[in-house]
């Protein structure tokens, strides 16, 4: 019996500004649903690996891909499929730099330099209910991947607690292939990160921007923070 303890995984040092996601923008403006699709579906990617599939979206220019652990396999090839414009779809290999199974939170490099837009994450600190959202995301349809679906709704809960973890409920459609997938707020801003459909209609959980700023500067400072919550 092999009794070796295995190696946790180095955690790399990533300058802050390769992560554009980060960056603030104090006064943005507000945007449709459909602003938000033109603007961001070229950040929302397809992540696919052995065994399923995700999604993901560019919060850095040099091919950083934020997602959620449970879509990116460790001990899995990882295949990110991305659209630059109105170009062909094409297939990347990606690493995984960062891994958090208790946050459900991945940050993947692809090992091919593209040129994608990012997004941008919220700085805000409370949000609440019945504020309007937009989801992007590729829901599975049987073996047929329905990529840059988008769905809209509301923040039904903005400090809904689930696993020891805090999340936002929302209310617009989430499936299976949503996993990882951003949530925008009505300024095109990402409030969220897609991680778990409910069991009833209407319920999805994401977590939100204040962690997912807190993971991406983990990885600036070269030493994880996971749990810190």
């Amino acid at each position: 019996i092999n009794l070796a303890q295995e190696k946790p995984r180095p955690v790399p040092t990533v300058k802050q500004s390769e992560l554009q996601a980060l960056k603030l923008d104090p006064k943005p403006n507000k945007q449709t649903p459909r602003q938000i699709a033109e603007r961001f579906n070229p950040t929302v990617v397809l992540i696919k690996s052995e065994t399923g599939s995700g999604t993901g979206f560019v919060v850095g220019s040099e091919g950083y891909i934020l997602t959620c652990a449970h879509a990116a396999p460790e001990d899995e090839k990882l295949i990110v499929e991305y659209q630059a414009g109105k170009g062909p779809v094409k297939s990347v290999e990606a690493t995984i730099l960062l891994w958090d199974e208790d946050q459900d939170l991945a940050l993947l490099k692809l090992k091919e330099k593209v040129d994608l837009p990012t997004v941008i994450l919220s700085s805000r600190t409370s949000y609440d209910s019945g504020e309007q959202l937009t989801v992007i995301g590729n829901p599975g349809l049987g073996e047929t991947i329905l990529s840059q679906t988008l769905t809209t709704g509301v923040i039904s809960n903005p400090k809904r607690m689930l696993r020891d973890q805090p999340l936002i409920q929302i209310s617009a459609a989430v499936n299976p292939g949503n996993s990882g997938g951003p949530v925008f707020d009505d300024r095109g801003q990402v409030i969220g990160l897609v991680i778990l459909k409910g069991d009833i209609e209407a319920t999805g959980f994401a977590v939100p921007s204040t962690e997912l700023r807190k993971f991406l500067l983990s990885v600036t400072k070269g030493k994880p923070e996971a749990g810190d919550r």
